[in-house]
């Protein structure tokens, strides 16, 4: 299971998604697939969920998980999610 990070806060503006962690100074600028991923992380999910969520607006020919998996990624190094078993 995936969730958003508890101390991360977050702002939408215009096409971007500002967040940013408590204690940190740091502004992450979120967009395209990797502002997709983390609305859909408003609520927690694996990633099948998650892709399973956004194929309805994909593109055709995209692999949504794939997509999923590498945002998933980012926002992981980010510090913006956690994990739970």
């Amino acid at each position: 299971m995936i969730y958003r990070s508890p101390d991360a806060i977050d702002r939408s503006v215009g096409s971007e998604v500002l967040v940013i962690r408590g204690g940190e100074s740091e502004v992450h600028r979120l967009s395209g697939p990797v502002g997709l991923v983390w609305a859909a992380l408003a609520t927690p999910g694996d990633p099948a969920e998650i892709a399973d969520r956004l194929a309805e607006s994909a593109p055709d020919g995209v692999d949504v998980g794939a997509v999923v998996e590498d945002c998933i990624d980012v926002l992981d190094r980010f510090g913006l999610i956690a994990r739970r078993r």
